[in-house]
């Protein structure tokens, strides 16, 4: 079954993709906010980590009241723009509200782009952010996708990981508590 689950992710995270095809001139714009294939913008919301930088991420609320939270983790060099119609169907679905954090140093205006001040930093960040958009009680998901999902693995086993519940819903049979999508 984890199986079957982690395949129909990684389908809908393929189908879900754009054309992919790259401005001719000017490169790619940073600076506005992402649209869903039917047209509809997705504003960024911002959370502080204990640093006090400023990092974006978008949520998506599922119907159900008691679903758990979801936070999609994107890759290196890359922003949660990508992840944006996969969080929509998944919060739309009632299986978990989702966010989709721009990591620190990614983006479309990072203050350094891919820079940390220490190892462990990133997982700071997950954590505060975590810290910030979680109802109590609500059990949580992490996945992630290609470095993102070596942020997941990092999280679940270290500092912050023994604070995560397993989470199993009728939807998700099998305990998926933290677990990379590639």
């Amino acid at each position: 079954m984890s199986v079957a689950i982690y395949f129909v992710t990684a389908l809908g995270m393929i189908l879900s993709q754009g054309s992919g095809v790259a401005p001719s001139q000017g490169g790619l714009a940073f600076d506005k906010a992402p649209q869903s294939k039917s047209g509809e913008a997705h504003e960024f919301l911002a959370y502080a980590s204990r640093d006090g930088q400023k990092h974006p991420y978008r949520r998506f609320q599922s119907p159900q009241g008691d679903a758990p939270l979801m936070v999609l983790v994107h890759g290196s060099g890359w922003h949660g723009e990508a992840y944006l119609p996969l969080a929509a169907a998944i919060a739309d679905a009632g299986l978990a509200d989702v966010v989709v954090p721009d990591l620190r140093g990614h983006g479309f205006s990072p203050q350094r782009r891919g820079d940390v001040d220490h190892v462990g930093q990133l997982e700071e960040d997950l954590a505060d952010l975590i810290q910030i958009v979680r109802k109590p009680g609500q059990k949580l998901v992490l996945a992630g996708h290609s470095s993102g999902g070596g942020l997941v693995v990092r999280f679940a086993g270290g500092r912050y990981g023994s604070a995560l519940p397993v989470a199993r819903t009728a939807h998700w049979p099998t305990p998926i508590c933290c677990w990379p999508l590639f």
